[in-house]
């Protein structure tokens, strides 16, 4: 799906290296105690040093890393990965550094058009940039994977969610 030039600028610069990533971050360590290590796996906007597939590749994992924009990194990200389905994907601090409600929307269809039926992604309450409250997005989520959205952690301001499909 095509973004703006804004867009995918506005989402690269929020790419971290610091604070909730690595072993500090929700999505990704909840997803490594519930898959298998044959599993193949997607990490969504991985960011530009892509740590979270990293680690996970690093425990022997098979975890693919997508980015766009100015943030993919040769040899750490596949720009081929939405050409293919997975078991999993995974979305950590993703949805909510999206640049508006139609950039969100078209996110969660790119991912749901990648997974074979199983997706997590958090929904952190700061920065947000989509102006879509948490009940919102739970709407959004029901429509778009035509399932119910299940909080599984996070907080009542910044939901984690299982989507079965």
């Amino acid at each position: 799906m095509d973004y703006t030039q804004e867009d995918i600028e506005r989402a690269n610069r929020t790419s971290r290296s610091r604070g909730a990533v690595g072993m500090k971050a929700i999505t990704p360590r909840y997803v490594e105690g519930v898959i298998g290590k044959k599993c193949r796996v997607l990490d969504y906007g991985s960011g530009k040093e892509a740590i979270h597939a990293l680690h996970l590749r690093g425990k022997g994992y098979d975890v693919t890393a997508y980015e766009f924009g100015g943030n993919v990194v040769e040899g750490v990200h596949d720009t081929h990965a939405l050409e293919r389905t997975y078991e999993v994907v995974y979305a950590s601090n993703v949805l909510n550094v999206q640049g508006n409600r139609e950039m969100l929307e078209r996110t969660l269809k790119e991912i749901k058009g990648v997974s074979e039926g199983l997706v997590y992604v958090n929904y952190p309450s700061s920065p947000n940039y989509t102006g879509v409250g948490v009940k919102d997005l739970e709407n959004m989520i029901e429509k778009i994977f035509e399932v119910k959205a299940v909080r599984i952690g996070g907080s009542k301001t910044s939901p984690l969610y299982e989507v079965r499909f």
